[in-house]
C-alpha cells in the first residue's frame, strides 16, 4: 500500500515498527505512484476534510499541487484523496512492512503583482473573506521546490 501525502505527517502514521526515510527523485515518485495505482493500492490523504466547506482553500491547495506535479510527470489528481463518500483521512496512512508513506513537499513564493491590498468592505464577514482571498493569492506555489520524502517499514 502506497499513501501519499501532501505536506502533512502525523505520528499516528509511524507505528511502533522500524521504519527508513528516504529522499525520491521526481521520477522515483512518479514511478512510484504509477505502480500503486497499477496495483490499486494507492491512497491519497489529507489531514484536511477537503469536502467541507470551510476547507476550500486546500481544497484548491491540493488541486494546484496535483497540477504542478503533472507538468513534472507525476500522475496525482484531486480524486485520489476521496473514496466514494468522503476524504481520506490522513489517519488512514500507517507506515509498517509493506504500508509507505510518501509525504510531499513544496514551498510558496512570494507574488508581487498581487502585493496591493486595498478598498474597505461594505460588511465585516465580507471583509474577512475579502482579506483571506487577497492573501491568498500573494502567494504562489513554486513549482522548482518539490521535494518526496517515503517512509517505509523496515524489519527491527
Amino acid at each position: 500500500m502506497l499513501y501519499v501525502s501532501i505536506w502533512k505527517i502525523a505520528l499516528t502514521n509511524l507505528s511502533a515498527t522500524a521504519f527508513t526515510k528516504r529522499m525520491l527523485s521526481d521520477l522515483e515518485a512518479a514511478t512510484l505512484i504509477s505502480q500503486a495505482r497499477a496495483d490499486a493500492s494507492l491512497l491519497a490523504v489529507s489531514s484536511a476534510d477537503l469536502v467541507a466547506p470551510y476547507e476550500k482553500r486546500n481544497y484548491d491547495l491540493h488541486v494546484e499541487v496535483c497540477t504542478a506535479l503533472r507538468t513534472r510527470g507525476i500522475e496525482l489528481v484531486i480524486g485520489d484523496f476521496f473514496n466514494d463518500s468522503f476524504c481520506n483521512p490522513l489517519q488512514f496512512a500507517r507506515v509498517s512492512q509493506g504500508h509507505r508513506l510518501l509525504v510531499i513537499d513544496c514551498n510558496f513564493a512570494f507574488n508581487s503583482g498581487e502585493a496591493r491590498v486595498s478598498g474597505h468592505p461594505e460588511k465585516p464577514r465580507q471583509a474577512v473573506e475579502e482579506v483571506l482571498e487577497k492573501v491568498s493569492k500573494l502567494f504562489k506555489l513554486n513549482p522548482e521546490s518539490f521535494a518526496f520524502h517515503l517512509f517505509e517499514g523496515s524489519s527491527p
